[in-house]
């Protein structure tokens, strides 16, 4: 049984912590945060987009603010899910404060980055590491596979992602001027890291691929719209044939059943691929739509990578 820490009780934290009291292979030891554990207690037990969880379970439960001073006895992985550290030389606390294993729940530029079904089988073995972003985990398994059978020149990414608790409910001051404005009532452009992220694995796309965030009213679910210059000419017929073929079923799934955003909700999958969206241009601009419930589907990657880490 693998025994976990979580930092950081945002929407992840406490997602991975409900996954990790329904699962066997794991026990939850200590989650923190910096607000009072009441508080903690009643948003696991209730959550507007899946409804209310009940555990008879028990774990502790700390609100400190230094990551210096958290002691992680009896831990084997820490889930770094708080959003504000990102750097070795800050996670590193957790391990000499008790924890074997650390896992980040959001890109980094310096850390060993590990996205199941793509690389995790190259693991070797580091303290550290980082799960990279849900749009990575999305992106980057389909991506790989186009550029290995019919090549990439270069691609533009659109993720139309469920605003964040980074945004304002309503108009007001915020360091980024688009911020500033109410996500319950505009589509919001913003910028995205996922360019970043896919170039790590696809060293050859640098200065070849670009992305942009488009914020929508909603309060779950991704869709990313990819356009991918291809390398070679091809048709729809062996576009899908390659999709059936080579992507991995435990982290992809192909639809054909015209799902809307509420349709993908609590779906593991790091990304659904939409068959009837899949689009050819002069057969060699390919468009792809791909799904995924940015926070159950790259919790459940969470989980996978942990088993890896922690079986090494």
């Amino acid at each position: 049984m693998i025994r976990v820490g979580i930092n950081g009780f945002g929407r992840i934290g406490r997602i991975l912590a409900r996954e990790i009291l329904k699962n066997p292979h794991f026990q939850l030891i200590e989650v923190n945060d910096i607000y009072d554990t009441k508080m903690m207690e009643y948003l696991l037990n209730q959550d507007s987009s899946y409804g209310n969880f009940k555990t008879n379970t028990t774990f502790k439960m700390t609100n400190c603010n230094d990551i210096k001073k958290l002691m992680w006895d009896n831990v084997d992985i820490v889930f770094e899910c708080s959003g504000v550290y990102h750097k070795r030389e800050e996670l590193i606390w957790h391990i000499k404060n008790g924890a074997k294993k650390v896992i980040l729940s959001a890109y980094s530029k310096e850390l060993p980055t590990y996205i199941f079904g793509v690389n995790e089988n190259k693991y070797r073995g580091e303290d550290i590491v980082s799960n990279s972003s849900c749009t990575a985990n999305c992106t980057v398994p389909i991506f790989s596979i186009i550029d290995k059978y019919l090549g990439i020149d270069s691609a533009i990414i659109t993720t139309i992602h469920s605003y964040t608790t980074d945004q304002n409910l309503l108009d007001n001051k915020n360091k980024d001027i688009r911020r500033a404005r109410s996500a319950t009532t505009n589509i919001i452009p913003l910028s995205s890291n996922v360019a970043n992220a896919t170039i790590e694995f696809l060293p050859h796309l640098r200065g070849k691929i670009t992305a942009q965030s488009i914020r929508v009213p909603v309060t779950n679910g991704v869709l990313i719209d990819t356009n991918i210059k291809l390398s070679k000419k091809t048709s729809l017929t062996e576009i899908k044939k390659i999709i059936h073929t080579h992507t991995n079923p435990k982290i992809s799934y192909i639809s054909n059943d015209s799902f809307v955003s509420s349709d993908i909700k609590k779906m593991p999958y790091s990304n659904i691929i939409d068959e009837e969206l899949i689009k050819l241009s002069k057969e060699d601009l390919l468009k792809l739509m791909l799904w995924q419930d940015n926070e159950y589907g790259y919790v459940s990657r969470l989980l996978d990578l942990a088993g890896i880490v922690i079986s090494y």
